[in-house]
């Protein structure tokens, strides 16, 4: 039995109306709004057909893209696997973006994984998952690659919040970047432990959940193999297929979860891309017509770069300089000695004397010569990490990758195309790139849509992740057949718990949204979708 909540219950007459939150975040969200305008109605199935643009002539080859998955996924997860991944997506090049890179326990990333597994390949169920994701974001980011993550409240609490965060590593390296974390050790597993069993004896979680993790922690984080690995980025590769399975009731049926790191492909493409002036990525930053363009027809936009706030950075010096991100970086990330990433700006009159100049977030000064062997060398060396832009350049763009990512993605991946179209349109004798770039599908959604939950008390209506899919015995053939034929506007209901903080600002949110959300999924979505 569960200890008595502290927590304020919810009213019947409390709770939101499911249909008024999700208008709200239509009307803030262009993505959401034509998903649910054109495809609300009809099953994830049938919409994932629909979805999945291809590009056939993409402006560059995709062998060396086919190429870097392979030696990617071989020592890690054998040459099996690393077999069909290269298979699968030369077959159908299409890949998930919408996630960071970790351990995922987050709710809404791994169900689109599951949406994204329900697609067919040469007319063929998929038999891997491919997951290209962001490791330049730091541990502490909101889909808390530091540790687990658990959608159930806190009793003892005097508020409801979702979910319980189970931290892995120290709160002292929480704002490195997944990218450059050092691998976990068992020192770490036993201080996660131990700090697990104090929630435990708190009764903060319920028995089922509290042996999921417990098992998870002992058989998949305490793998001999797993900690013999050099650095977290490789660890999360392998935990995140391990633990993937064991979200199904017949784990051997379930296809290949295959979640590399985003920069750690494209720095392999960059390799040949760098020193080949055919290529995009080339073009793009050694053009100096082509850049300058580029420059302009992106200052300001998302996921791109600021200018202008990057100058009022590099002027305050041996100030502390907080949030890299809120301008972000030109081309790459600079890296400074903590592991913290260090926007940069290209300054300099000529290409010889262009540079990559930035502050870190003590004022220090870094500079970075751009030139393609110089920049090889700090890709190499860990001082620099490809930018957003230059991840989608060298594989959506350049090779033609379908790209599926979230409402965010699915916006301002379209205004970097539509922006490197018109610089290719502008520039003399560079027509044939801007009409091959036309073709490659920009405005791919899948993430934000939810088909698995788990009740609560027969009151509430949860998010489900990993470890309640564990908790439960893992997900079964008919519980998988139920959600190919849920429909997109349902899964967007499903997934508002994840989806309305990141739409709406807090002054927008409802009072008590958590709870009051959580018991209007149960009168509305408890037979529509999975309950585990």
């Amino acid at each position: 039995m569960h200890a008595r909540s502290e927590v304020k219950p919810v009213l019947e007459s409390d709770s939101l109306d499911l249909a008024h939150v999700l208008a709200q975040v239509r009307a803030r969200s262009p993505v959401i709004q034509r998903a649910l305008d054109q495809h609300g109605s009809i099953s994830l199935v049938d919409y994932l057909g629909r979805m999945l643009s291809i590009c056939d002539d993409p402006p560059q080859p995709r062998h060396d893209l086919l190429e870097a998955v392979h030696r990617s996924v071989l020592p890690l997860l054998g040459e099996t696997v690393a077999e069909k991944a290269a298979q699968e997506l030369q077959a159908l090049p299409a890949i998930l973006t919408a996630h960071h890179h970790g351990v995922d326990f987050q709710a809404q990333s791994v169900q689109t994984s599951l949406i994204f597994s329900l697609r067919a390949v040469g007319g063929k169920p998929a038999t891997t998952v491919p997951v290209f994701a962001c490791g330049n974001i730091a541990l502490n980011n909101p889909t808390y690659p530091r540790g687990l993550l658990l959608y159930h409240p806190d009793r003892q609490g005097t508020e409801f919040k979702l979910p319980i965060k189970l931290p892995i590593f120290p709160d002292r390296g929480k704002r490195r970047s997944v990218s450059l974390v050092a691998p976990y050790d068992n020192g770490l597993i036993a201080c996660a432990e131990k700090r697990f069993k104090t929630m435990t004896a708190s009764q903060s979680v319920s028995p089922a959940l509290a042996a999921a993790v417990e098992s998870i922690l002992r058989e998949d984080y305490r793998n001999e193999a797993i900690l013999g690995l050099k650095s977290y980025s490789q660890q999360a590769v392998v935990l995140n297929n391990r633990i993937w399975k064991r979200c199904f009731r017949e784990p051997d049926n379930a296809p290949e979860m295959i979640f590399l790191e985003l920069e750690q492909i494209t720095n392999m493409l960059l390799q040949a891309d760098l020193h080949n002036e055919d290529s995009l990525i080339w073009q793009v930053m050694f053009n100096p017509t082509i850049r300058t363009r580029v420059l302009n027809q992106l200052d300001g936009a998302r996921a791109c770069w600021d200018r202008s706030k990057m100058t009022q950075r590099l002027l305050r010096a041996h100030q502390t300089i907080p949030d890299p991100g809120s301008c972000g970086t030109l081309f790459f990330w600079g890296v400074c000695d903590n592991g913290y990433r260090i926007p940069l700006l290209l300054t300099g009159a000529t290409d010889r004397t262009a540079t990559l100049q930035g502050r870190d977030d003590r004022g220090q000064a870094w500079s970075f010569t751009f030139r393609p062997a110089d920049i090889l060398e700090g890709l190499r060396a860990g001082r620099l990490l490809p930018s957003l832009f230059t991840c989608y350049t060298a594989i959506g763009f350049a090779r033609g990758i379908s790209c599926c990512g979230g409402y965010f993605q699915a916006h301002y991946l379209s205004v970097m195309q539509q922006a490197l179209i018109r610089v290719f349109n502008e520039t003399a004798g560079c027509a044939e790139w801007a009409e091959r770039l036309s073709l490659v599908p920009s405005n791919l959604y899948l993430s934000g849509m939810q088909t698995v939950m788990h009740g609560l008390d027969d009151q509430l209506l949860l998010p489900a992740g990993p470890v309640e899919m564990i908790a439960s015995g893992g997900l079964s053939r008919k519980q998988l057949e139920k959600i190919r034929s849920l429909t997109v506007q349902d899964a967007h209901l499903a997934s508002l718990m994840d989806t309305l903080p990141d739409i709406l600002p807090p002054g927008e949110r409802p009072d008590r949204w958590h709870p009051r959300l959580a018991q209007a999924n149960n009168r509305l979505l408890r037979e529509r979708v999975v309950v585990i």
